[in-house]
């Protein structure tokens, strides 16, 4: 007589097939780049947003305070120190005495100084600033942190 094994005596094999373990890979690779893409999205975002943020609110208050500077200073020139560009201005009181007023670029901010003492940061997180003087017209461009560029044009007495 034959006899028959029950499906007790069976024993399952232990581990998964190829084909689960392909399928699970795959979805962890979709998931990895879906992830991934979605990180660079942020980051670009968070660059053109600090960008914006330099172009909209930092760059028009350090406009306020250089057209107030122009709109009072009699003349002005660029001088360049040690390889620092810096532009003098000058200032006429009642006596006739002329005060010098300096905007300077140093160490990620654009500072003003009168008479020799610091007074303020006009803007501060910059990457660089340039000044340039054509035909009677000072020129000087901002550089925010993230490459935005604002360009100011003044003549002295406004």
């Amino acid at each position: 007589m034959k006899s028959f094994k029950s499906f007790k005596s069976v024993k399952k094999a232990k581990g998964y097939t190829l084909i689960e373990l392909t399928v699970v890979f795959v979805l962890v690779i979709l998931i990895a780049s879906t992830l991934t893409s979605m990180l660079s999205q942020q980051v670009q975002f968070y660059t053109w947003w600090n960008t914006q943020r330099f172009i909209a609110e930092e760059a028009p208050l350090a406009n306020n305070i250089v057209v107030r500077l122009f709109a009072r200073a009699d003349s002005f020139r660029t001088i360049t120190t040690d390889g620092v560009d810096t532009m003098q201005l000058g200032f006429v009181n009642d006596a006739g005495a002329t005060t010098y007023g300096v905007i300077s670029y140093n160490a990620g901010a654009l500072q003003y100084s009168y008479n020799g003492t610091p007074a303020w940061n006009i803007a501060s997180g910059l990457s660089s600033a340039s000044f340039n003087t054509v035909a009677d017209t000072l020129q000087f461009t901002l550089t925010g942190p993230y490459g935005g560029q604002v360009t100011y044009a003044a003549t002295p007495a406004l």
